[in-house]
């Protein structure tokens, strides 16, 4: 049986499949019932996939291709490669602290982690620091970003704190961090090839391919706080 740890990444990603259908749905000024038409099946299918109420369903290629959303942007190797990535990453920061002689507790109570705001071109500008939790209560490299402006709603608001775990690769459909023109920046995750990361905006609907070559690897967003302003 999967672990919690493993569970909770399995269903965020079967709610992040449904998020994306949802959100470009709604992008395309399409109800439900008007998806199931174009898609030949029923609404009843449709609130499910966008609940994350099912893992598989022979209508979600079908749905994706009317929506025009790529099919082939979940890897399922990385997926699992993530999980023991986060695996090993509690387990080893977790020993070096003990061997320091702290406890898992003082961990969580006294660590904290960086909180900065985007800046202007120059780099991050550090605004706070909170303590650390779960996820990220072993991770001694986790920050957070605050999301400044509205170009990432739903998925990121103004103002709420993106929690990144930048040891972990990006998951398909999830928010990430990338550095453009010198500013970190939130975006979904929608795939990669052998020579792009592809990222994209919400509001407007912008698709960004950046060059493995010239861009650092996205860091994957691994939760998120309420608003801070």
């Amino acid at each position: 049986m999967a672990d919690k740890e493993e569970k909770s990444l399995i269903d965020r990603l079967r709610e992040g499949k449904g998020t994306a259908v949802r959100r470009a749905r709604e992008e395309r000024g399409l109800s439900q019932t008007e998806l199931a038409k174009l898609a030949n099946t029923s609404q009843q299918t449709v609130d499910r996939i966008e609940r994350g109420a099912v893992e598989h369903s022979r209508a979600y290629p079908r749905i994706l291709d009317v929506l025009g959303i790529p099919n082939e942007g979940f890897n399922l190797e990385r997926f699992k490669k993530t999980v023991e990535r986060m695996k090993a990453d509690s387990a080893e920061s977790y020993r070096r602290f003990m061997e320091e002689g702290k406890h898992a507790s003082d961990i969580v109570t006294k660590g904290r982690m960086p909180v900065y705001a985007p800046g202007d071109g120059t780099g991050p500008r550090l605004i706070n620091a909170i303590p650390k939790a779960y996820p990220v209560e072993f991770s001694e490299d986790a920050y957070g970003l605050v999301m400044f402006g509205t170009e990432m709603e739903p998925a990121i608001r103004n103002g709420e704190i993106a929690i990144v775990n930048p040891n972990l690769p990006p998951l398909w459909q999830s928010e990430v961090v990338v550095t453009i023109d010198g500013k970190p920046t939130i975006r979904t995750f929608i795939g990669e090839s052998d020579t792009v990361w592809s990222v994209q905006q919400w509001k407007p609907l912008i698709k960004t391919d950046l060059k493995k070559d010239e861009y650092a690897m996205p860091q994957l967003v691994v939760a998120k706080i309420g608003r801070s302003i």
